[in-house]
């Protein structure tokens, strides 16, 4: 039974368990909103008088009770979400339903059962974080308009945050009506709205180049260029700019985020924006100091903040403490300053704290205790569900950060956490096949926060594959002691052809872990769990023959290699010619008209590289001096990644047809690079431009040329990036691997 007036999220909550009793015992329990019409089982209530002291213990959250009077069932709350997350959890405590991926059939594993045995009807269940926030990026479901697969995964496991919640006006991602029955909590904007949204290049670049940061005496309007903060006329056009955009966000809104572009900040060079800043502590700042750059922003954000106070009282500005400002600032913040700490650069394989293995991100994260105020918590925004299709027990970590968190913290909990969406264009059901237990373990720990894994890791195993939980239990333990055991890291978006090969291939597990798979599918007694261990052992298949096809040639010469733009004269005809450049989305350029081939000479001191860059319509202008913000919108730009045989030191540069070579100075734990001695030459085509890297073995240390050279090498045509053999730049595992022949 539901009230008459009943919030629509009340009956969402009422269609979904209606839908699932239906499924498990086969009945269908009609809705009813009078207790005249039926004699009610199981009623749903907002605020019901008659049970006062839960709804003081649920004030402000979104928990819920279960209490049983006169043989009726009444699942309340003080606000419609908790009715909702009340529903899918007393499905799950009463049944053996689990919700395991987003997958509404192959994915949602249950006994079905003619009569529903309720054991658990007398309690009250309160999430242990407020703010349970998960972001799966373009899985969006547009036609007909509603949640995608993937947010119902979450909402179904008691997630209260969504992209689907946020309002990005003209964007195409934007709230629609429809979404309202979910009742989540909204926010405005975008995380890097300052990049794109507040100050659109294409609306004010071409007539205010003035309002972007002047770099190597040039400015370039684009939104991975940060603005020049000290501008005046650029704030005022942001402020105006952010007035029209809260105007036409709905009321319930209740956070502006403001957030910088998606990459380090390039400091401004003009004369403004390099003179020092005076603290109110009377420390003076000059553009020498660390800390020189992210007070600009911050001061910048503190006017805007101020503004946002008076127009819009009660709202708070969210800001993003994300590469270049992950640190706190010595300065003081308006306290409608809402921060939202990001730690990308994190080994995911400890907890953020951990001074030793994740020394930066909890140097980082420490430097804002005591700067956090209770009305305005703190916020995380994690990377715990990008991981590749190879099973990355993170979820031991994220449960750790979220004790962390809390012991130190005013803390709201997660604004956001980014997972691979199941579907949508960037769908990658492979990743959850793996990682569906990691990934169930995090949002629950949300809620739940028990003292470690263990209980929620076997209750999904058990509810998953039913007796053939043991033997899936020991499929994930024997490689998450190889992923723990080895001294590399787990970063924020992980291989899963890199990590098959590091973890599982190299050690020589891959016929123990097949062997446990067979018993496995031997003794799963149900089709969908059968189907769930066979998708695993496909997965594992199809990364393991990735990792074997990753070898490369290299043909050595004894005559002195000279550049040919064609590779047609002296030995460059000899090695083979390689073509498999993939993009972000796996597709194979080889058969494109903008593609890159690529060949491997090499005599006793140096390795040479001869590669060409075809176009539809080849480039004629050479580009200016190459920054690292001008790398994702280049003509052109190839970068080469080449470690020693152990993988541990690399050597990393871009460089693009006018020979101008970038040594990244980008502030990342892995980052280890320098080019010296490394020489380019380039020409341009009929066809493009080809070039020839010289890289001296002594400068990456390579002596024995009986062991594969691992390389990575990328190609990038303005925004399109793609790789050779789909190398990530920093996972050295899965590079390929050159044979000097």
């Amino acid at each position: 039974m539901i009230d008459p007036n009943a919030h629509d999220t009340v009956k969402y909550a009422a269609e979904e368990l209606q839908y699932w009793i239906k499924e498990i015992s086969g009945a269908t329990l009609p809705i009813v909103d009078s207790p005249a019409k039926k004699k009610i089982k199981i009623n749903l209530a907002v605020n019901p008088a008659e049970f006062g002291d839960d709804l003081k213990k649920l004030q402000d959250s979104d928990g819920y009770a279960v209490r049983t009077r006169d043989n009726m069932i009444t699942i309340l709350a003080g606000r419609p979400r908790g009715v909702k997350n009340g529903v899918y959890r007393f499905l799950f405590r009463n049944t053996d339903i689990i919700w395991a991926t987003p997958d509404k059939v192959e994915g949602t594993f249950f006994t079905p059962c003619p009569t529903l045995e309720i054991n658990h009807s007398n309690y009250i269940d309160i999430p242990a974080l407020k703010e349970r926030g998960l972001q799966f990026a373009y899985d969006i479901q547009k036609d007909p308009p509603g949640v995608s697969p993937s947010d119902d995964w979450q909402l179904r496991n008691g997630c209260n945050g969504s992209l689907m919640a946020a309002h990005f006006p003209n964007a195409d991602r934007n709230y629609k009506p429809e979404y309202a029955k979910y009742d989540l909590d909204a926010t405005g904007m975008s995380g890097h709205a300052l990049g794109w949204l507040l100050l659109n290049p294409r609306k004010w670049g071409k007539d205010h180049p003035e309002f972007w940061a002047q770099i190597n005496g040039k400015r370039t309007p684009n939104q991975f260029t940060a603005p020049c903060f000290t501008s005046e006329e650029m704030y005022r056009t942001v402020e105006k700019e952010f007035d029209e955009l809260a105007a036409i966000l709905p009321a319930h809104v209740k956070s502006y985020t403001v957030g910088l572009a998606d990459t380090f900040i390039t400091p401004c060079e003009c004369e403004k924006c390099r003179e020092p800043i005076t603290l109110e502590s009377g420390k003076v700042l000059t553009s020498q100091d660390d800390d020189f750059v992210k007070t600009r922003f911050f001061l910048f954000l503190n006017k805007l903040a101020k503004h946002a106070q008076k127009k819009y009282p009660g709202k708070k500005i969210t800001a993003l403490a994300y590469m270049s400002t992950e640190k706190a600032p010595e300065l003081k913040l308006e306290p409608n300053i809402r921060i939202c700490y990001c730690p990308i650069f994190r080994n995911f394989k400890y907890p953020v704290s951990d001074a030793r293995k994740n020394k930066v991100s909890a140097e980082r994260i420490s430097s804002w205790i005591g700067k956090i105020p209770e009305e305005t918590p703190l916020a995380i925004h994690e990377y715990y569900g990008l991981v590749g299709s190879f099973p990355s027990p993170r979820d031991v970590a994220a449960l750790a950060d979220m004790k962390y968190y809390k012991s130190v913290f005013p803390f709201g909990g997660f604004a956001n956490t980014e997972f691979v969406p199941w579907s949508g264009t960037a769908g990658k059901p492979a990743v959850w096949d793996q990682n569906m237990m990691y990934f169930w373990v995090v949002v629950n720990s949300m809620w739940e926060m028990p003292d470690g894994v263990d209980s929620l890791r076997g209750e999904f195993l058990k509810r998953v594959f039913g007796s053939a939980a043991a033997d899936m239990k020991e499929y994930f333990a024997i490689i998450e002691k190889k992923w723990r055991d080895s001294p590399g890291r787990s970063d924020y978006a992980d291989d899963g052809m890199a990590d098959f090969n590091q973890f599982v291939r190299i050690p020589g597990i891959a016929n123990e872990c097949r062997a446990i798979l067979n018993r496995a599918l031997a003794k799963a007694s149900s089709e969908k769990a059968r189907n769930a261990i066979r998708r695993i052992a496909d997965g594992m298949e199809k990364n393991l023959k990735a990792a074997e096809d990753l070898q490369l040639t290299a043909i050595r010469t004894a005559a002195p290699v000279v550049f040919d733009p064609d590779f047609a004269s002296g030995d460059w005809g000899k090695p083979p010619v390689y073509d498999k450049f993939l993009d972000n989305d796996g597709n194979n350029t080889a058969d494109s008209k903008e593609k890159t081939r690529i060949r491997f000479l090499y005599d006793d001191t140096n390795l040479y590289i001869g590669v060409e860059m075809l176009y539809r319509k080849p480039p004629t202008t050479m580009p200016e001096k190459l920054v690292r913000d001008t790398l994702r919108t280049a003509v052109g730009v190839v970068r080469i990644v080449t470690t020693a045989p152990d993988r541990k030191r690399r050597l990393y540069f871009s460089y693009d047809p006018a020979k101008n070579i970038l040594d990244s100075a980008q502030d990342a734990p892995w980052d280890k690079w320098t080019a010296e001695g490394t020489e380019i030459e380039s020409r341009y085509t009929a066809r493009g431009w080809s070039s020839m890297v010289k890289i001296p073995f002594a400068t990456i240390d390579y002596r024995d040329k009986t062991k594969a050279l691992p390389i990575s090498v990328q190609a990038n045509r303005f925004k399109h990036i793609t790789s050779l053999n789909g190398s990530a730049m920093h996972k050295p595992y899965s590079f390929s691997e050159l044979i000097m022949k």
